[in-house]
């Protein structure tokens, strides 16, 4: 075990229980993405996102096609 790693877990160890909780479901997390483990997380308390981790978080999946606000010929008679 590497001196960085102890010293993770020991500063883990002196977090209360629920704290310790969330770092382990922020863990299995972690490794459900480079392991591609199933685990099962409805066991494990869900980690709370922060407003500032979840602001941006979707940048990127949603686009506009470039004639978004053109006029719609179905409504041509009405304009």
């Amino acid at each position: 075990m590497t001196p960085l790693l102890q010293q993770v877990l020991t500063e883990i160890d002196q977090l209360d229980p629920s704290e310790q909780l969330s770092v382990m479901g922020r863990l299995v997390e972690r490794l459900n993405i480079y392991v591609n483990v199933n685990v099962n997380a409805t066991t494990l308390a869900a980690p709370r996102i922060s407003r500032q981790e979840l602001l941006g978080c979707a940048k990127g999946l949603i686009s506009m096609s470039e004639d978004f606000d053109a006029p719609l010929a179905d409504f041509e008679e009405y304009m």
